[in-house]
Parts: C-alpha cells; structure tokens; sequence
C-alpha cells in the first residue's frame, strides 16, 4: 500500500533530501491528491513537475496517473473501515452492534457461497507442490495465514511482492492465488492487471466483486459491503479448512 512507501522513505531518507519533504507532503495531503493534479503538488512541496516525477518512480508508480490511482486506493481503505463503529453508540454498543452485522454476513456468506467453485479451488490447491500469493493492502495479511497453513501441509507458498515486480517462475506449471476484496487491484493497478492477465500459470481469484472478468474466480457474496474484507477472510478460513480436511 502507498503509505507503507511513504513511511519507508520517511523513515531511512535524511530530512534534508528533497524527496523526504516530497513524502511528508503525500502523507500530509493523500486525501486531497486524487483531485490534485502533478502541478499544484509539485507547487505544494516547493519543488518541480520533475522531482515530483522522480519521487513517484521511486515509489514504484509508472505516472502521475496510477500514483494518483493508488492515493485513491488508500483513501477509499480508510472509508470503509470508518462506517464500522458509530460515534453516537458507546463502545460496549458498538462491539454488540459489530458482532450482530459480522455474524448476519457469515451467514449471508454461507448460504449464498458458491460450494461448486469452493470445492474445485480445495481440489486445484491440493494438487499443488508450490502455490504464489499475491494482494495489496489490509489483505494481504491473509497471504501469511494461508502460507502458515499451507505449510503444515508440504505446499510451498511464496508471497509475491506488493508491487508484483519480481519475475517469479509463473509459467504453464505455476499456480498463483489472487486475492482482492473489492477488485481494487485491477481497478487501481493497470500494470499488475496487464501482468497477471498475461501469465500462462493457472490464475485464480478470490473477490467480493461478482462483476469483474477473470477465468478462474472465486466470488465471495456478501451482503454489507463494509464488511467484504471480513467475508473473505472467512471464506478463505472456509477454503483453508476445507484442503485441510483433503489432505488428512
């Protein structure tokens, strides 16, 4: 996620560098940066369309266009998650209010959930000696439970990078597992989505997003929105659960 970017240059770049005060600045301003265009950043941090440019490359961006896209990405992430608690509750009423809207979405989840396509993914991912992962954002900590699990059963997982850069062996005998809540990925990330469409290994998604186009997809349906990043780690619990049970 961009922001895991920025602290990283914020954290090991000296003060003084014009790129540190060019990160302070996208932290400072990431909600407004989406309608921002690369002039009046470059304005705001005192430096030129050049630096600015520069900076976005640094942080693994092709163009102001999909750094922007990333900002909005990131923004987007904090929305939804500040619709989960409500100010005019109390925190015990809350955490009540939380669990009645988690357990409505695990049963929605289980009674609209495609088995079918559930269990041919258990099928495929058993099958296999050596499984790539690969998400963005919040979700991509689902990526280290599933390598623990996975493990324990002689599959051997490798977690692709964030930015998707590394050339992993995915060819014709690869398998890579993609996990993405909303589709944020491919709406956010033309160069990861031309990547991944372009492998020759099998692909499979996992997403809450029944629209989108992919030949191997898992859809996660869900009925509260705000909660999709819960329903899919439940559903890979689900998935998990279910290879377990093959396996043994």
């Amino acid at each position: 996620m961009i922001l895991d970017k920025v602290n990283d240059i914020l954290n090991t770049r000296n003060q003084n560098d014009s790129i540190y005060a060019i990160a302070g600045y996208i932290k400072s301003h990431i909600d407004e940066i989406p309608f921002l265009t690369i002039d009046a950043v470059a304005a705001g941090c005192f430096v030129s369309k050049g630096q600015i440019s520069k900076t976005i490359r640094t942080l693994g961006y092709e163009n102001y266009a999909s750094f922007k896209d990333a900002c909005r990405n990131y923004v987007d992430s904090l929305e939804r998650k500040s619709f989960l608690f409500n100010k005019a509750y109390g925190f015990p009423e809350n955490v009540a209010l939380f669990n009645q809207k988690l357990s409505e979405t695990f049963q929605y989840v289980t009674n609209h959930l495609d088995y079918a396509t559930l269990e041919k993914l258990v099928n495929v991912i058993g099958r296999q000696k050596r499984v790539y992962l690969f998400a963005q954002g919040d979700i991509r900590s689902v990526c280290h439970t599933i390598q623990i699990e996975l493990s324990r059963l002689s599959i051997s997982t490798v977690i692709c990078d964030a930015d998707f850069d590394v050339d992993f062996p995915l060819n014709q005998d690869g398998f890579l597992l993609v996990l993405s809540v909303n589709d944020n990925t491919f709406r956010y990330s033309k160069r990861i989505t031309r990547r991944i469409k372009s492998l020759q290994s099998t692909t499979w998604l996992i997403t809450c997003n029944d629209q989108l186009e992919f030949p191997n997809k898992c859809v996660v349906p869900s009925n509260e929105t705000t909660l999709n990043d819960f329903a899919l780690k439940y559903v890979v619990d689900v998935l998990l659960a279910g290879i377990i049970m093959q396996k043994s």
